[in-house]
């Protein structure tokens, strides 16, 4: 049997294997070629999670739109099918994002092998028992489209708002497929309502990951973490379980005496984990700090290699992997020598891979961050030109700027603030302080299998918003969270007079030294607490967006 996202049998194309394919052989048809470019960034956002990845093949067939063949690792598109995603203009990778995506979690899913089992064993009583269960092929439907999309959200797309129109499009494109429901198959009416209410849970899934990234970037990471666990039970990713990592590191931090971290560290925060305080080998159960930042620590290495199992070309968690090891190199030093260097010999093992890799991929972002913490551990371990390594990438890394300054003591005292507004930052000239009115208006969803009674909620369709969105963490008057972020097209600016496409130097001249800065795969965040402002910078250093926020407790 074939499981199609279109509940249609199937058949066969021209595998990835076919010579046309080859490497060393021109492309011929740029429609494969586009969707091929799709599916690989799909399949790597998925990572391989030990199985092997899936092949994409093409047929000018016109039968079955596209489809996993079950108990193979072939998914197959027709050229009609990405004609109809052609047809959405502009979000064209977005649709065949939609369509890819749902068919390769199909493929990880091994959806499909009740029917091939029934089919092969009807003459036996329990195989007419399995296609009596057919009916769960809309449980796999549904299952397909949640988790695909989120994996699309993951790679970089969105197909919320796709799935409704794309399947009429698409029935209307094979005029021969059954639009009424039979014994095997929905309708198509039940097939886009099901799409329409596993979009509602998508975006909801999508907005929480965010909620969680901004939580830990104004230090709530225990409310973060909750976030993260709660989208774990529903989809498991790279990004999320290297998030707990950090999310365990960063916590970990704050364990150490204080002073006694001198230099940033480059964690990389991307968006059944769950954080457990166990103890650690070799700790000293006279310091019961060290035993809790070793522990979380340890947490973190767990976290981050179990990210590097699901894809082991996903460097930000080999990134982190290195600076957690770094870390307990710090934790043990003056206290278990052979403990301390064993640790700090793993950091600069990983940073040394992540910064080879890196060069090799030109991604320079990627690199800078290696270089940086391959520096922290050569002035931590006096084995290494620290400032030689910092100066390397200064210009791609503030972090490193930052760390060669402490490096030659010139730590800057507590930064002068520019004197506060008496008009509040706003977006979409939206006043923040109304938040309780927001709060009170009985549209918040209770956030299920939390320490607390923990409630969220995701708004855009305010009259104010044109081009943003607020999201809302909230436990009760004394402990929130509210973040009101711009959206693209956004075109106004801040109080300071700060717009999309600012350089981070123009920011740093409005608004001075951030409180927090936060490391990110393709770029980094500017945290202000004073001004309950975060500024969203990309790779280039460039300012793609960013956030207001309210939080209690500070």
């Amino acid at each position: 049997m074939t499981l199609s996202l279109f509940f249609i049998p199937i058949v066969l194309f021209l595998s990835a294997g076919n010579p046309a394919l080859s490497p060393d052989k021109p492309m011929e048809n740029p429609k494969l070629e586009h969707a091929r470019q799709i599916f690989d960034r799909l399949v790597e956002a998925r990572g391989n999670l030990s199985m092997k990845p899936p092949v994409l093949e093409w047929t000018v067939e016109a039968s079955n739109g596209a489809y996993y063949l079950n108990g193979t690792n072939r998914i197959t598109m027709e050229e009609r099918a990405y004609d109809v995603c052609a047809g959405f203009g502009d979000k064209i990778d977005d649709a065949l994002a939609f369509i890819l995506s749902h068919e390769l979690i199909h493929y990880y899913k091994q959806h499909g092998w009740e029917a091939n089992f029934g089919e092969k064993f009807a003459d036996l009583e329990v195989g007419k028992e399995v296609m009596e269960n057919l009916r769960d092929i809309k449980q796999q439907e549904t299952e397909a489209d949640l988790q695909g999309g989120f994996l699309a959200y993951t790679a970089g797309f969105n197909t919320v708002g796709i799935a409704p129109d794309f399947l009429q499009r698409l029935y209307d494109s094979y005029p021969k497929w059954p639009k009424e429901a039979s014994s095997k198959y929905p309708s198509l009416e039940e097939r886009i309502l099901v799409a329409k209410n596993t979009e509602k849970e998508l975006s909801r899934l999508i907005q929480m990951f965010e909620t969680a990234n901004m939580l830990v970037a104004v230090g709530h990471l225990d409310d973060a973490l909750e976030y993260y666990n709660f989208i774990l039970a529903n989809y498991k990713s790279r990004e999320l379980v290297n998030n707990v990592g950090v999310v365990a590191c960063m916590r970990a931090m704050k364990e150490f005496e204080e002073k006694s971290i001198r230099f940033g560290y480059p964690l990389e925060l991307d968006g059944e984990a769950r954080l457990r305080l166990g103890g650690s080998k070799g700790i000293n159960q006279e310091d019961p700090k060290k035993v809790l930042r070793d522990s979380l620590l340890h947490v973190g290495v767990e976290q981050f290699n179990e990210a590097i199992f699901l894809d082991k070309e996903y460097q930000p968690a080999r990134l982190n992997l290195a600076c957690a090891y770094a870390l307990l190199g710090l934790s043990n030093k003056g206290v278990d020598a052979d403990e301390s260097e064993m640790n700090y010999d793993f950091a600069s093992l990983y940073a040394k891979w992540v910064a080879r890799n890196a060069t090799k991929k030109e991604d320079a972002k990627l690199n800078a961050d290696a270089v940086t913490l391959m520096g922290v551990i050569a002035a931590e371990t006096g084995q290494g030109d620290a400032a030689g390594l910092f100066t390397s990438v200064l210009d791609k890394s503030p972090l490193a700027e930052g760390n060669l300054r402490v490096l030659k003591g010139e730590v800057p005292g507590p930064s002068e603030r520019k004197p506060q507004s008496i008009i509040r930052e706003s977006i979409d000239g939206f006043n923040m302080d109304r938040y309780r009115g927001v709060v009170d208006d009985g549209s918040l969803a209770m956030v299920q299998g939390t320490a607390v009674n923990r409630q969220w909620g995701y708004y855009t369709t305010a009259s104010e918003f044109t081009h943003s969105k607020v999201l809302v963490d909230f436990v009760n008057s004394s402990q929130y969270a509210f973040f009101h972020m711009t959206e693209p097209g956004y075109e106004g600016a801040t109080g300071e007079g700060i717009k999309v496409g600012a350089s981070r130097k123009e920011i740093l001249a409005k608004y001075l030294t951030p409180d927090r800065e936060l490391q990110l795969p393709n770029g980094h965040l500017l945290v202000y607490g004073a001004d309950g402002i975060i500024f969203w910078l990309d790779e280039t250093g460039k300012l793609k967006k960013w956030v207001i926020y309210r939080i209690k407790p500070v």
